[in-house]
């Protein structure tokens, strides 16, 4: 597989807003912003009032995790419906320097996938991106969109920033996550067609 674009096109006024990193392969448009951000602000208020009124099914019943340890955690016990990844998380440290003050510590107890952050990915991103390897291993979609402040913003975080979202149940907004997948698809295939136009190999599934 050919290295990805830096930078995937994304239309409307949030392109010039934050980076793009390399590890996003699906065109982010508008219309996938619009809909995960409604997505993060029903499953919050739900999530919301799921404490709030049954305190006792509260984890069995959450609707999202943002963390990038808790994100994980998820994934291993497969309770994920659908990742989404703010594409403008920082870029990797160089060895030897202090990872990012969030960078989860070296994980223990997780699939070897995600234990090599330790050594040949660190700080955030190279979590960030065995995430996405996770994902893509156990076939559950991911999309990039937003960024680290909208995702917390959306969550009602104030200024808080989220580098990931794991979806685990998406009742109370099946018509927002549905959007989300048909606007996921549809960047995934705009992706594909800008690899072609640039001569390099579409990404395999």
């Amino acid at each position: 597989m050919v290295a990805s674009p830096q930078r995937p096109p994304q239309h409307g006024p949030t392109a010039t807003q934050h980076l793009i990193r390399e590890y996003c392969i699906n065109v982010i448009t508008n219309e996938l912003d619009v809909a995960a951000s409604s997505l993060l602000r029903k499953l919050q208020a739900a999530q919301k009032k799921l404490k709030s009124e049954q305190p006792m099914h509260f984890r069995a019943r959450m609707r999202f995790q943002c963390g990038l340890r808790e994100v994980i955690r998820s994934i291993v016990a497969k309770r994920v419906r659908l990742v989404l990844v703010a594409p403008d998380v920082e870029p990797v440290v160089n060895e030897g320097t202090t990872p990012a003050a969030d960078a989860p510590h070296p994980l223990v107890a997780v699939p070897s996938i995600v234990a090599q952050t330790q050594t040949t990915r660190r700080g955030i991103e190279g979590t960030v991106r065995s995430i996405i390897d996770l994902c893509s291993e156990k076939s559950i979609p991911w999309a990039c969109c937003l960024s680290r402040q909208t995702m917390g913003h959306a969550l009602r975080l104030g200024r808080s920033h989220v580098s990931v979202v794991a979806i685990l149940s998406a009742d109370g907004a099946y018509e927002e996550y549905r959007s989300v997948i048909t606007h996921l698809r549809s960047g995934l295939e705009a992706y594909q067609t800008l690899l072609v136009d640039r001569h390099e190999e579409p990404l395999k599934e």
